[in-house]
């Protein structure tokens, strides 16, 4: 009896010390298996992801636009077109129905455009120290100075005699000239290629120029410079929306179309 005890005892402690794992530490074994299992999915996942970035690039592939081209061309044209001009008003005591000169207290340079109490356009210009208008039954005028201006001159105007000649305050505005746009059409399509170089630009343009729309009104298509424009080309387009003046001095609301590339 005490021989089949101490075998069973035997067989007990060499069963311990052979390769079997206990209950607890199998249970181990698996959940760290998990773990690393886990692991290189996530390794795996993130590769790929990557691999996706490489090849497709959404940098690249953004919507991101070069307004450059676009920008220097505005700035070019709008350089063309510009125009300088001054507002002001001359009131006199006694209407003065003759060519009358006046001195030139507030500097006024170019031509002048009048215009009298009636809106009635009179012609006028510098001439010297002074100020030729031809005159009206009015008694107050609306001055408009600019060297973009040329509607005639006067000469040989006499001097007011005892009639007092007062000036406003000389406001000063820049903008485009009207006309200067139509002789920038004209241009483009008799020598596109000697326009292109006297305003010193390599690349191509469109200009269209609209009325500026009003309620329930569109606008329409004033004047337009246009060519083919290639398919494999990408075109940047702005509108500006200015008060140009023309050779009357009426201010003119439009819409004016760049496209460039």
């Amino acid at each position: 009896m005490e021989k089949r005890i101490n075998l069973f005892k035997e067989n007990e402690k060499a069963s311990s010390h052979s390769g079997f794992l206990p209950k607890n530490n199998l249970l181990k074994s698996k959940r760290s298996q998990g773990h690393i299992e886990m692991i290189i999915s996530f390794i795996v996942f993130v590769g790929f992801v990557g691999v996706l970035l490489f090849f497709l690039n959404p940098l690249e592939n953004s919507s991101y636009i070069d307004y450059a081209v676009l920008d220097i061309t505005e700035e070019v044209l709008m350089q063309d077109w510009a125009v300088e001009y001054s507002v002001v008003s001359l009131t006199l005591d006694s209407p003065e129905g003759n060519c009358f000169r006046v001195p030139n207290e507030l500097g006024l340079t170019g031509d002048l455009v009048v215009y009298d109490e009636g809106n009635n356009k009179k012609i006028g210009n510098v001439a010297g120290s002074d100020l030729y208008i031809d005159g009206s039954s009015y008694r107050h005028y609306k001055i408009y100075s600019s060297d973009s201006f040329s509607d005639g001159s006067l000469s040989g105007c006499n001097s007011l005699e005892g009639n007092n000649a007062v000036f406003g305050t000389k406001n000063t505005f820049n903008t485009v000239f009207y006309e200067d746009i139509e002789a920038f059409v004209e241009e483009y399509y008799s020598d596109y290629e000697g326009l292109k170089d006297r305003l010193g630009l390599s690349n191509d343009f469109i200009v269209n120029v609209f009325t500026q729309p009003l309620v329930d009104v569109e606008a329409d298509l004033l004047m337009n410079a246009s060519r083919f424009v290639p398919r494999v080309v990408e075109v940047t387009a702005r509108d500006l929306v200015v008060v140009a003046i023309n050779n009357d001095a009426q201010q003119i609301p439009i819409i004016i179309n760049i496209q460039a590339w």
